[in-house]
């Protein structure tokens, strides 16, 4: 089967198109409705993909959408310096001079830690950039590459900060691009961090948005509107891992017995959906940061209930961290 280009839509705002490129990565495609203006997440040297959906997008496109635009590509952004991720800015600048949009003027961003090849700017914490009418905030989360880079958008018309809103739509929803620091269920290699860099990242990502809601029921509903794009196509190994870690510690752990139970129902039964996506052709991202918070164990360092629960295996949540990271094979 082969794989598949996928979007996400978030209400009338804007979507993400995942398109994926090499073996098992995903190059993304963000698309402000407003303003049509695009632009491409971690781009590798399959550049071919992408211009070939901008040049002539199959059906069906969102209605909310204007029409695709190869000169409305203006901007890279690059997560991380790797070849697979990064390995394509030149190129794709140059092609874009060639075929109608505007080279020149395409911005090439990434953290300013890492080396990104062809960058125009570089960026860190606390900076937040627009593509059209979408807000981007920059987190560093570095240990995969020590300049590595999340992007958190959302339109700049609804505030990140306010409570969720209870739109079917969705138009409030936040996209993460989180490269290879955090996959469906898993996280990425430790290059050039340790467990305490991390653990860092997670907590950064856990919290994404903190500060949206006080109450609990109001940060649920966020969270459940918080999607997560990773870099590549991980997930069934990743969520293999989060049962086995789960069963064993059903057996260790009898007076939570019921809640590891739970758990464990819930990730059989998100494995079976992704599954049943990759069968059909289709990339099993994105998931919610909701999901992720029970189905990702790393994530879960994160959380001091669950790393005092954990407590047989690591004394602190960066011991938890060494601890699942050296049990995932």
């Amino acid at each position: 089967m082969s794989r598949q280009i996928y979007t996400k839509e978030f209400g009338n705002t804007f979507s993400v198109t995942i398109i994926p490129t090499l073996k098992d990565n995903f190059t993304y495609l963000l698309r402000d409705y407003t303003s049509g203006e695009l632009a491409v997440v971690d781009m590798n040297a399959d550049i071919d993909a992408v211009l070939r959906y901008v040049q002539h997008p199959k059906p069906p496109q969102p209605a909310a959408a204007p029409p695709l635009q190869l000169q409305q590509l203006r901007t890279i952004l690059s997560t991380h310096k790797h070849w697979d991720h990064a390995g394509g800015n030149l190129q794709l600048r140059d092609q874009l001079a060639k075929g109608g949009g505007d080279g020149g003027a395409c911005r090439i961003i990434g953290g300013a830690n890492d080396g990104i090849p062809g960058a125009t700017q570089a960026v860190k914490e606390g900076d937040t950039l627009f593509v059209g009418n979408l807000r981007v905030r920059v987190l560093d989360i570095p240990c995969h590459t020590r300049g590595h880079v999340a992007y958190v958008v959302q339109h700049k018309d609804h505030d990140a900060t306010g409570p969720a809103a209870a739109t079917a739509a969705e138009d409030d929803a936040v996209a993460v691009f989180t490269g290879d620091t955090l996959f469906l269920g898993g996280l990425g290699a430790f290059f050039e961090g340790g467990a305490a860099d991390m653990c860092a990242a997670m907590r950064k990502l856990f919290h994404v948005n903190r500060g949206a809601a006080e109450a609990v029921a109001l940060l649920q509903q966020r969270d459940a509107r918080t999607y997560i794009f990773p870099g590549h196509e991980y997930t069934a190994g990743f969520m293999t891992f989060t049962e086995r870690i789960l069963r064993e510690e059903e057996r260790a752990n009898k007076q939570l017995s019921a809640q590891i139970q739970s758990e464990l129902r819930f990730v059989e039964a998100q494995k079976q959906q992704y599954a049943a996506r990759v069968a059909a052709g289709l990339p099993s991202p994105p998931s919610s940061l909701a999901d992720e918070k029970v189905q990702n164990l790393f994530l879960r360092t994160a959380d001091p209930s669950y790393v005092t629960r954990m407590a047989h295996k690591g004394a602190d949540a960066v011991a938890l961290m060494e601890y699942l990271y050296n049990a995932c094979d």
